[in-house]
């Protein structure tokens, strides 16, 4: 009930509820143009957890409870959506409630993957790093259907009979009011053997799921200590939206699966973050980085003009470095790259790569944190370890389908981007950028 007065009263959630009906109402009829079956539209409400924060207790204690306990909180604020999302809805068209997705700050539980700790387990956590393995998108079955059949007997009078359906849900870790104890398959047949329940496969459900792993970024992790990661679960809208390499935070409810301890099993398990919220985080510096004004387009072409404009760009970067020219005009040929030529032959690459060998403390490897600062998506493979693989990558087998899959390393996570190899071969120091 709460919930529900929160939702009611919210005039951000009101009005986000009013763009998302429009926006459904939209790619409803246009795929109903198209003569699409079974449309599903799926989309999620983002809510900042900052926004119970109203003065009032009651919604201030709502916050701390979709911290602490998720597993109860979420499913009840969803029920609040759906019911604000049927009072707005036409009757005529019906169209499935968006799902909650939670952003903001969260404290001690905003944490990388090695800060993650038993204590968080059932509770509200935001996970950075950077994605290491993705896994493709797979279809995931939400409900059994089964039709049961008469029996043939030529004794029995089969006129009066008449086939029943049997519907089974299937929950699993990402269900969080519901257990595996809820789902039952129904018996072969009943108890006079009259019945015969059959798996009817073309009229279950399925849904969308996919898992990706993340990893301690390479600034984050120990030194001399291999990165931690996390597997991440995902389904519906928020599968397939991020790809390896990509930098992101993702709020979850951080759940474990293992057992009960006997002596059979030792109660350990897998853990997972059940998300409810992605933000890849380079794309959005991208973004930010990538907006061009017409007054900075006149500025570029007036500075292109210079016949100075290598010798200034050269004394900007890393100014406080001092000397080192020839390097820094090399870093920043690198940084804007060469041409690239494609030939009816052969195809020339127009990426840089750059090696620096010199004495220590010559300023080698802040020429790459400089780097590193001013490219968003730059890749550092440094000694404590980019990747659990390596450098390039690693054939590891699927722990759940048996899969052989590919597990990027830095190069692989740095594709399109800069690589930075400090004490490359262990007396020298590299910077390229991979195709």
């Amino acid at each position: 009930m709460v919930f529900l007065l929160f939702v009611q009263t919210n005039k951000y959630i009101h009005n986000k509820i009013t763009e998302l009906r429009d926006e459904a109402l939209e790619e409803y009829n246009r795929m109903l143009n198209k003569n699409i079956p079974n449309i599903i539209i799926h989309q999620r409400l983002i809510c900042n957890i900052n926004n119970f924060q109203t003065g009032n207790e009651q919604f201030e204690l709502l916050a701390r409870c979709l911290i602490k306990e998720p597993y109860l909180a979420l499913p009840a604020y969803q029920a609040a959506i759906k019911e604000l999302w049927k009072s707005q809805q036409d009757s005529k068209i019906d169209i499935e409630c968006p799902k909650i997705g939670l952003c903001g700050w969260l404290g001690r539980h905003h944490v990388t993957p090695r800060g993650l700790q038993s204590s968080m387990l059932n509770k509200l956590v935001a996970v950075e790093g950077v994605v290491n393995k993705c896994s493709t998108v797979q279809p995931k079955l939400v409900q059994s259907v089964y039709i049961g059949e008469v029996v043939h007997d030529i004794n029995a009078d089969i006129r009066s009979e008449e086939k029943t359906v049997h519907l089974r849900p299937h929950y699993d870790i990402t269900d969080f009011d519901k257990t595996a104890k809820d789902s039952g398959r129904p018996p072969v047949s009943d108890p006079e053997g009259k019945i015969m329940h059959k798996h009817e496969i073309g009229l279950c459900k399925y849904k969308n799921h996919q898992k990706f792993v993340i990893q301690e970024t390479p600034e984050d992790a120990p030194t001399g200590q291999m990165p931690r990661w996390v597997e991440v679960i995902v389904e519906d809208d928020l599968c397939d939206i991020v790809k390896c390499g990509d930098r992101v935070r993702v709020w979850g409810v951080y759940r474990a699966s293992c057992g009960q301890a006997n002596s059979s099993n030792s109660g350990l398990g897998r853990s997972f973050l059940i998300a409810n919220n992605v933000l890849v985080k380079n794309k959005e510096t991208y973004d930010t980085n990538l907006f061009i004004s017409e007054a900075d387009k006149k500025n570029f072409h007036a500075f292109a003009k210079k016949n100075n404009t290598i010798d200034i760009l050269g004394y900007s970067f890393a100014p406080s470095i001092c000397g080192q020219d020839i390097v820094k005009k090399g870093i920043i040929l690198m940084l804007a790259g060469g041409t690239e030529r494609a030939l009816p032959s052969h195809h020339i690459r127009g990426d840089i790569h750059i090696m620096l060998v010199g004495d220590p403390s010559c300023g080698k490897s802040q020429l790459l944190r400089y780097v590193m600062s001013i490219m968003p998506g730059t890749v550092s493979a440094t000694g404590r370890g980019s990747s659990g693989v390596g450098l390039t990558a690693a054939i590891v087998t699927d722990q759940d389908t048996g899969e052989r899959v590919v597990e990027g390393g830095a190069m692989v996570m740095g594709d399109r981007r800069v690589v930075c190899i400090p004490a490359f071969a262990t007396v020298t120091v590299c910077c390229s950028i991979t195709s």
